[in-house]
């Protein structure tokens, strides 16, 4: 009896264990890193952070700390997941990605592990040990570049106690300011207060034996760990506009010139008819719209792309200036003027594309983003509130006009997407992800976003949220919208918009597969020109784009999904690279597969010869089954 119960236990193991490597991964990969932090105490500590990636997956994302973890973190680990694929080259969702922190202080807090997880997820990926000796803080903004973090000092001290040599840091917070508590008593009565004084890391960081380094990107993050250079073959980001949509820009310029210029001749034949105390101030402004249109028409000879943004600019101002003196004289009035543009909207609406191209699922999210506002208008109106009422309309109508540039763009591109509802939900949730990670971050810092760029952000969020209902593939160009702006809220916020270009260019110069996609082109040729002509925002905003661009071709399969060819760019089954201060890096137990996105002859083998094991296992354990109850039967009968 003994032995058939034993027999029993076996066959049951041998049905587990092939149905656990059919059901689950057949490739798992993990990393051990340690992460400079801050106790609550205000103490540098070191968290034990376990990376890993499971193949084949579906881009979900697993995160689990001890003791606990705030909201940001968990959020740091996503993003990170998206950057490291963007990276690798590889398509996010053929994995799944996991983040095990471990730290001795009771709450792990806020998003300065980001970095690290970036640079550990993309070495998984890519297949490449990484450096024991380097460690790094930084927060990993959802374009790829390095964001600004606290407890710098500490947490230098905590990675040279613990034998780290190089210690990266983000670019800009070199020089650190950190506070110095004191008490001081006198008789009964004890004073504390805080001072701050200013340290140079890098100075201090060479009296304790380590290098002190700042990065602006994970790029250059990644090449201090790896000795990988990811950037080293990229060719750059000057691209040539096409001699079609180089027609479409020339068109437009002259559409929009021509209504600006409309809007200003009604204007100032208005203004004249003002009293002398208004008529001065409304002509000072038409002025300077003059001489705005003036220098853009001269700018448009040889920066086509650069003037057709800053004329959309003009548009609106222009509209709006036209609007609030038409209706203030009773020229128009406003409940007509909502009239008009409800019926522009539906004509518009009744000729949008449904072409399952990024221009045109752009067109379609500015759109969706006129009708918004006209909503919006609306209410504003019935609670009396003309001004934002007006705005409201001017806002309309630019997103009907942008909504016009990008339907004609679309109807020249031959770069076809996948538009499955699967992709377009995907999208929509790492646009998402990226603004529910920012948001609490910079709320988190104690930072609330506000002007045009916040509520701007926040409008098409809302709209996004609509189409997403309705599964419209205009939700890869509002995601794209979402992406971007995103990224120049946050950099806005910190304060570091007219320093971003350098960091942004080389994280965009990875990508040389979008230089057929005339969306790409066009923020390109936007930031080059804006490059030349010095408008250091616009040059930033444009790169901004670009790279969201490539995010959202990438998450529908547009840019391929090979990885990038390495020495060592193979998946090993269930590998351990470990980064604990004084060991050396290994890889180990490998067995490996021909590309880490596709199953190999090997994988398929194995899951036929477990599908055999599993059949046998079964077949005998019936039979023991029925050699149990019969002997049950002859036991009962006797």
């Amino acid at each position: 009896m003994k032995w058939l119960v034993l027999l029993f236990l076996i066959g049951v193991f041998i049905i587990l264990t092939p149905v656990y490597s059919i059901l689950e991964y057949s490739v798992v990969k993990t990393l051990t890193v340690y992460a400079p932090a801050v106790s609550s105490s205000g103490a540098g500590i070191l968290s034990k952070i376990t990376l890993g990636i499971a193949y084949p997956g579906n881009g979900r994302v697993f995160f689990s700390a001890l003791p606990y973890t705030e909201i940001e973190t968990q959020g740091a680990a996503r993003i990170a997941a998206f950057i490291a694929s963007l990276l690798a080259q590889v398509e996010f969702s053929n994995y799944d990605y996991y983040v095990l922190v471990e730290s001795t202080t009771p709450i792990i807090g806020g998003p300065s592990a980001g970095a690290l997880f970036t640079v550990g997820f993309t070495s998984l990926l890519l297949g490449l040990s990484i450096n024991n000796n380097t460690t790094m803080t930084g927060m990993i903004n959802p374009d790829g570049t390095i964001g600004p973090v606290g407890g710098l000092k500490e947490k230098l001290e905590a990675a040279a106690s613990s034998g780290f040599k190089v210690f990266l840091i983000p670019l800009g917070q070199r020089i650190y300011k950190y506070p110095v508590y004191e008490e001081i008593t006198r008789g009964w009565l004890t004073i504390r207060r805080v001072t701050y004084k200013t340290i140079d890391l890098v100075e201090y960081g060479k009296k304790i034996n380590v290098s002190v380094i700042e990065v602006g990107n994970v790029l250059e993050a990644f090449y201090y760990f790896t000795g990988v250079d990811l950037g080293k073959n990229a060719t750059g980001i000057s691209i040539k506009i096409s001699i079609e949509l180089t027609n479409i820009l020339n068109n437009e310029l002259t559409r929009i010139m021509s209504d600006i210029i409309d809007y200003i001749k009604k204007t100032t034949s208005i203004t004249n008819t003002l009293p002398s105390a208004y008529k001065y101030y409304y002509l000072q402004v038409i002025e300077n719209l003059n001489n705005t249109l003036a220098g853009l028409i001269e700018i448009s000879r040889n920066y086509p792309t650069y003037a057709l943004f800053k004329l959309i600019d003009l548009y609106e101002s222009a509209l709006s200036l036209y609007l609030q003196l038409a209706i203030a004289t009773g020229i128009l009035s406003i409940e007509n003027t909502i009239n008009s543009l409800y019926n522009a909207l539906n004509e518009y609406s009744k000729t949008a594309s449904s072409k399952c191209s990024l221009e045109s699922s752009l067109a379609r999210a500015y759109m969706y983003m006129a009708w918004y506002y006209y909503t919006q208008a609306n209410s504003a109106l019935n609670t009396s509130n003309l001004d934002v009422t007006l705005i409201n309309i001017a806002r309309s109508y630019r997103n009907l006009l942008e909504h016009s540039i990008y339907e004609n763009m679309g109807s020249s591109s031959n770069v076809k997407l996948s538009c499955e509802v699967n992709k377009l939900i995907q999208v929509y949730s790492s646009a998402l992800a990226s603004y529910v990670y920012v948001m609490r971050t910079l709320n988190s810092a104690g930072i609330t976003p506000t002007g045009d760029i916040a509520d701007i952000l926040n409008d098409r969020v809302n709209v996004a949220a609509y189409m997403s209902e309705n599964n419209d593939i205009g939700l890869l160009g509002i995601s794209l919208l979402i992406l971007s702006y995103t990224s120049l809220l946050l950099h806005s916020a910190i304060g570091d918009t007219s320093s971003i270009s350098d960091k942004l260019e080389k994280m965009i110069a990875i990508y040389t597969e979008v230089s057929e996609t005339p969306l790409y082109n066009l923020y390109i040729d936007l930031a080059n020109s804006a490059r030349e002509l010095r408008d250091e925002d616009m040059y930033g905003k444009a790169l901004l784009f670009a790279i969201a661009v490539v995010q959202v071709l990438t998450q529908v399969g547009a840019l391929g999904g090979t990885s990038r060819n390495t020495q060592q760019n193979t998946l090993t089954s269930t590998t351990l690279i470990s980064s604990t201060p004084g060991t050396s890096p290994c890889i180990s137990n490998t067995t490996t597969y021909e590309t880490p996105t596709t199953t190999s002859l090997l994988d398929k083998a194995k899951i036929y010869v477990d599908l055999i094991i599993v059949i046998l296992a079964i077949i005998i354990l019936i039979l023991l089954l029925t050699k149990l109850l019969s002997r049950s039967r002859k036991a009962g009968m006797s």
